[in-house]
């Protein structure tokens, strides 16, 4: 599990970094299933466990490792995928989509290794938003951007879609001879007719 075999759970290790329990409490109902978007070896899924919900990890196709038979020797739900393809599940069945910096860089990427593109970020945004049920979550997991115009892209990616903000934090991270600015936020998704 590495550097993060307590992440999530305590204390966090910076003012954009928030603890399951807390995002966990944000909710209106009890969060049962939840889709951690390239969540690698699945650590977030096993923090969540340990609090009762079960997330079903997506491990990038084409990463050249066997991460999905990983994720599944741990007991967790692995789903191979690639990036680039809509999430094979039904409208509206989780409480909870967690995603990260490698989520949406690899969303924004239209394949492996090609730069990310507004349409690719914007056809990812609509497919999480048809997975999540209304009333249900988007942990958006300090997600570091290498230039502003990235997060400001986000941002108003998310306000399109009407999501209440329950936290929300935004930064620079600096660091070498570039600045990076960080995303972080718990949105709730609103119910629509």
């Amino acid at each position: 599990m590495g550097l993060d075999h307590r992440r999530w759970a305590g204390p966090a290790r910076g003012g954009h970094e928030f603890l399951a329990d807390d995002v966990l409490r944000l909710s209106a109902s009890k969060i049962r299933i939840g889709l951690d978007v390239a969540g690698g070896a699945a650590n977030f899924a096993a923090r969540m466990r340990e609090r009762g919900v079960t997330v079903v990890t997506s491990v990038l196709d084409g990463a050249g490792k066997p991460m999905n038979e990983f994720v599944a020797a741990r007991g967790l739900f692995p789903l191979l995928l690639s990036p680039a393809h809509r999430f094979p599940f039904y409208d509206g069945v989780f409480d909870l989509v967690h995603v990260g910096t490698a989520a949406l860089d690899e969303a924004g990427a239209p394949a492996m290794g090609q730069a990310a593109t507004p349409e690719a970020l914007e056809f990812f945004m609509f497919d999480v938003d048809r997975v999540l049920r209304a009333g249900g979550l988007l942990w958006i997991d300090s997600y570091l951007c290498q230039i502003e115009e990235r997060r400001r892209a986000v941002a108003k990616l998310i306000d399109r879609f009407g999501y209440k903000k329950l936290k929300w934090v935004a930064g620079e991270k600096a660091g070498g001879a570039t600045t990076s600015t960080y995303l972080s936020a718990v949105l709730r998704k609103p119910a629509r007719s």
